[in-house]
């Protein structure tokens, strides 16, 4: 017999408390993890799954000496925790060492859980991430050519089928428009596919 989702809510809320703790401690030893330069709460677009969306931006060591030309190729992060667990900066030391070694834009998506938002919510909310850094790549110094998907276990998830969705997405709303002539920024579904 299935239990009850009061139940599941319940399991889901002591769990998280654990990890709290269990994430406190992953970030006492040295060297400490970055902390998010800053974030930005954006409003998902699925009218059945409305809500925000915490990002959290990591960036590289002159991003906010750039200047208007400077382009960071962006790792957008999902973290794990199997859709019910985590939260955005609980994949930091992951994401430090992409900024210090690599020199990029780093954002860490913390997308809504189950079973308080059921699937595909999390999938839909890594879509409307990449889809407003993409449309607000000029505001944030991003590079539209040079985008990447990083995360483990259910974030890895998320890296893979995230670019599908959007594509999906795009196709769709390319459709319902039958080719607009002022779509806003251009934004090809093949970018996000390594074919």
């Amino acid at each position: 017999m299935p239990h009850p989702r009061w139940l599941l809510r319940f399991y889901a809320i002591i769990i998280r408390k654990l990890m709290t703790f269990g994430m406190f401690l992953h970030r006492l030893p040295q060297p400490h993890p970055l902390v998010p330069s800053f974030h930005k709460d954006i409003p998902t677009t699925d009218p059945s799954y409305s809500g925000t969306i915490r990002l959290l931006f990591y960036t590289p060591k002159y991003y906010f000496r750039r200047t208007g030309a400077k382009r960071y190729p962006l790792v957008v992060n999902f973290h794990g925790g199997g859709f019910v667990l985590g939260k955005g900066s609980d994949d930091a030391r992951w994401v430090s060492a992409l900024v210090h070694r690599v020199d990029v834009l780093c954002v860490s998506v913390g997308y809504r859980l189950a079973p308080e938002y059921p699937f595909p919510a999390a999938v839909e909310d890594g879509t409307d991430a990449v889809l407003y850094l993409v449309k607000n790549a000029d505001k944030f110094g991003i590079d539209v050519n040079r985008i990447a998907t990083t995360g483990f276990s259910a974030g890895g998830n998320m890296a893979f089928t995230v670019p599908l969705r959007l594509r999906q997405r795009l196709a769709q709303r390319s459709q319902a428009e039958n080719l607009d002539q002022s779509p806003g920024p251009s934004v090809n579904p093949e970018m996000f596919l390594n074919e």
